[in-house]
């Protein structure tokens, strides 16, 4: 069996990689050059997609709009049933 805790105490004990010291400034370089070269793809592709969104949203404020309007009632055993099979099967009530 493994001994979890000996193994962690020896990494501990280890000394630091030295090129351990100079990731920050790589990560520092690394974000310095993306934010000066604007846009990726996928924030490019992201501002669009606002934008149609933003303007299907306006565009729709002018369409005319008709009052909503119920479904008339569909009587199972009434005499105008309109579902009924004969109904649908001959085409007239």
């Amino acid at each position: 069996m493994v001994d979890l805790d000996a193994l962690l105490n020896r990494l501990a004990a280890r000394p630091e990689p030295a090129r351990l010291a100079m990731i920050d400034d790589a990560v520092l370089v690394a974000v310095a050059e993306g934010a000066a070269g604007g846009l990726d793809g996928s924030a490019r592709f992201a501002a669009v997609a606002c934008l149609v969104a933003l303007g299907l949203g306006v565009a729709s404020i002018g369409l005319p709009v008709r009052p909503a309007q119920a479904a008339p009632d569909v009587l199972a055993f009434g005499s105008t049933a309109a579902m009924a099979p004969s109904t649908l099967l001959w085409g007239r009530p």
